[in-house]
């Protein structure tokens, strides 16, 4: 498109976006619904898609197969790089023309829809894909700059993923930290192809387009997709045999079976090693702590200080000799240290009190133990130790 066809599509595309702006500013709201009726305002809708929607559905179709040939079949490298300065070339000639923020809804959609897609994508692969990766963040610069901050979601999924991707020893991961940030689609197709399994694509008998065409909506958390997923999922697992419970990361991480559970010497074991499964307690305090702590507050530091004014007073006064001048510091003294030791063996006593009550109410669990269908152990939760299988069923008595 020459560029006097440029600049006349994003005149008529300003047109139609500040067209629709004054008539929601500009007419009374009990105006609006006469004046800017439903057939005006689709009609300017129209007029704003007619402008860039081919732009974009077509920039979008020329990435998602570079992204597959890429991500997949591992062969679209230098296609990935074309489409990128594709791209850029569209951001300085077409996309420049246009008014600030009129472009931004595309923007941000087509953004959106590329980092899911290339997740989705990179899911399936078993290469690290580092070149790929800068490739479409150069892409995504070159149509928004500040991409990062206007898709937060996707963006640190993206982060979090090219970890995963380029880490040697995936076993090593902390997939419940993992599984905060990265959707658990995505990371359990990521897992699936690190076995040695058919992929998605494979087990269904689809393409990769049209695998990635409906991985793409799990992203949306839509129901029925998600559940299809779910289906397929238990079905290469029922089809290839992939018992969880037989799971090596599980056997070294926590050299336990998700099945059998740990044995009871190896849990004594354990125990005796990593200690109580409980928060650092600090040391009681003792009585005399306690009694030292109540001579610390702030009211009765003042009496204090009182009670050796007052004692000073008189001893430099015409009465230093009298004993009974010095009866307000000493009754002063004796009422603070009076105070202290009370509420210093009060508190003593309750925390004596809250001690007990705390060994009474322990909380329990039942664990898998010693590999036995029906062996099930009410284990007090600080006696748990990793490796630990809590069960889902309580055992009848």
């Amino acid at each position: 498109m020459p560029t006097a066809g440029h600049a006349r599509n994003a005149r008529l595309f300003g047109i139609a976006h500040h067209t629709l702006t004054a008539l929601r500013e500009l007419v009374p709201s009990r105006f609006f619904e006469s004046v800017a009726t439903d057939q005006v305002q689709n009609t300017l809708k129209q007029a704003q898609a007619a402008v860039v929607m081919p732009i974009f559905t077509n920039l979008q179709s020329a990435l998602s197969k570079a992204l597959i040939a890429a991500c997949i079949q591992g062969e679209g490298e230098s296609q990935l790089l074309a489409v990128s300065q594709a791209a850029a070339h569209l951001s300085r000639q077409f996309f420049s023309l246009f008014g600030a923020g009129q472009l931004q809804g595309h923007l941000r959609e087509f953004c959106s829809s590329a980092l899911r897609f290339f997740l989705s994508a990179a899911a399936l692969s078993r290469s690290p894909l580092r070149q790929e990766l800068t490739t479409l963040e150069s892409l995504l610069q070159s149509i928004d700059p500040d991409y990062a901050s206007h898709l937060r979601y996707e963006a640190s999924v993206l982060k979090e993923f090219a970890k995963l991707l380029s880490s040697t020893a995936v076993e090593s991961q902390d997939f419940e930290e993992l599984a905060n940030v990265i959707p658990l689609h995505l990371l359990l197709t990521f897992l699936l192809h690190r076995l040695k399994v058919p992929s998605l694509p494979e087990f269904l008998g689809q393409s990769p387009a049209q695998y990635l065409e409906a991985a793409v909506q799990l992203w949306d958390e839509k129901p029925r997709a998600l559940e299809a997923f779910k289906a397929n999922v238990a079905n290469l697992s029922d089809k290839y045999n992939l018992d969880p419970t037989e799971s090596p990361l599980v056997i070294e991480r926590y050299s336990t079976n998700l099945r059998a559970g740990l044995n009871t010497a190896d849990a004594d074991k354990k125990l005796k090693e990593d200690g109580l499964n409980e928060l650092h307690k600090p040391p009681k305090p003792t009585l005399l702590m306690l009694f030292i702590m109540q001579l610390l507050g702030f009211i009765i530091i003042l009496l204090i200080i009182a009670a050796v004014a007052s004692m000073a007073v008189n001893a430099t006064g015409t009465r230093a000799e009298d004993p009974l001048s010095y009866t307000t510091g000493i009754a002063i003294f004796v009422i603070v240290l009076l105070n202290a030791g009370i509420a210093a063996w009060t508190e003593h006593k309750a925390g004596d009190a809250l001690e007990a009550l705390s060994k009474m109410t322990q909380a329990a669990i039942y664990v898998v133990r010693d590999g036995h269908p029906g062996s099930k152990m009410e284990v007090v939760v600080k006696f748990m130790v990793s490796g630990c299988v809590i069960s889902k069923t309580v055992p009848v008595p």
